[in-house]
């Protein structure tokens, strides 16, 4: 009896690994996708005004745009539910300049809308504040391909 009784005990204990090791390393569904139109059209709209109403900058060219989902984990978090991703090519007075990468967020409310989070080269986004994307700040700028040293 008692080597029957260690046998279902090890054979829980194995399946309980198995099952934990099947939620760590299987793909979470929230990886990186194309933007739908609405979101295409929002985050061109949302990044040309900022562009224009910060810089003065013409936005020529916005390419390579990703989307990921943010899982509020707590609702002392913020309200960002969507993060994305951008690369921008821009003019000032014709003269083409650097191209940027811009992270941006999606603010759910009683009217969504996108905000530019950071933009720059190299370590875009890895200067926000953790509450901002909801602790999630790393696992957000893997899934949109950004790397922070």
């Amino acid at each position: 009896m008692r080597g029957r009784v260690w046998g279902i005990r090890a054979a829980a204990r194995v399946a309980a690994y198995s099952v934990v090791a099947v939620l760590v390393f299987v793909p979470t569904a929230s990886a990186a996708r194309a933007p739908t139109v609405a979101e295409r059209i929002a985050i061109d709209q949302e990044i040309a005004s900022y562009f224009w109403r910060r810089l003065h900058i013409e936005v020529t060219l916005i390419r390579n745009i990703r989307v990921t989902r943010i899982v509020r984990l707590r609702k002392s978090d913020s309200g960002y539910v969507d993060a994305a991703v951008a690369h921008v090519q821009a003019t000032e007075r014709g003269v083409p300049q650097q191209a940027v990468i811009v992270l941006l967020a999606r603010y759910q409310a009683a009217v969504s809308r996108w905000e530019i989070l950071d933009y720059g080269g190299a370590e875009v986004g890895c200067q926000i504040p953790m509450a901002t994307l909801s602790h999630q700040n790393f696992r957000v700028l893997r899934e949109l391909g950004l790397r922070c040293p």
